[in-house]
């Protein structure tokens, strides 16, 4: 890379607040997901009929 290309990409931030935006949605939907998981798990299976 040349000196130029590292300067431009160091200023370039858009896709790194994109990219932690998309983990951070990812992790929260896992997140979620297993907390649904794990009450589904403590309750009785009458509660679902």
């Amino acid at each position: 890379m040349s000196a130029t290309t590292v300067s431009v990409w160091c200023k370039d931030s858009r896709g790194d607040k994109q990219t932690n935006a998309g983990l951070g949605a990812a992790g929260h939907a896992l997140r979620t997901e297993w907390t649904v998981f794990k009450i589904r798990q403590a309750l009785p299976n009458s509660v679902f009929n």
